[in-house]
């Protein structure tokens, strides 16, 4: 195998990428490694490597996270190593994105609760101040219903008992 260590450098080492990479044939032979020195710093066995093959596992020793996978049709393994503050750095960004996104949720729920309550609590309080106006006896009140649904139903109903109690009240009065 030919390796152009600049260009595979270029690939696996980009700007935003902070993981690590090491290539080793089944014999534990090192093909690749940046920087030169992580694979004896974090020694790994081929039997974790196999048996950890697209899974990411976490090795408390080192503080990393190791992702091994098999290179088709080659008896080459490639594993990619994150340090704890890359995911950490990764983890804080999720929280905040979550926190974020669970205050933006619970802002529109509260406006919008707040909007269908003014839609249903602002016209029984109307009512409720035209029901006192009745209480002292003054009968000419009337509630302007508002589109077809229960309230303007129960002000209709209002509005024909008010008008009623006025004509018994004139009857009587007279």
């Amino acid at each position: 195998i030919e390796l152009n260590m600049a260009e595979l450098n270029d690939f696996l080492l980009s700007d935003h990428d902070r993981s690590k990479y090491v290539i080793i044939d089944d014999k534990e032979n090192i093909l690749y490694s940046y920087p030169k020195t992580i694979y004896n710093e974090i020694p790994i066995t081929m039997s974790f490597i196999k048996n950890n093959i697209g899974k990411s596992a976490y090795l408390e020793d080192a503080h990393c996270y190791i992702n091994p996978y098999k290179l088709k049709m080659s008896p080459f393994f490639v594993y990619c190593i994150s340090k704890d503050s890359y995911t950490q750095q990764l983890s804080s960004t999720l929280r905040t994105t979550l926190i974020t996104s669970m205050i933006i949720c619970f802002i529109f729920c509260f406006v919008l609760s707040f909007i269908f309550s003014n839609t249903i609590v602002y016209p029984l309080k109307k009512l409720g101040r035209l029901m006192k106006k009745i209480e002292q006896e003054d009968f000419s009140v009337r509630f302007e219903p508002k589109g077809h649904d229960e309230i303007a139903t129960l002000a209709n109903q209002f509005n024909r008992m008010s008008q009623r109690l006025n004509k018994l009240y004139n009857d009587v009065y007279l």
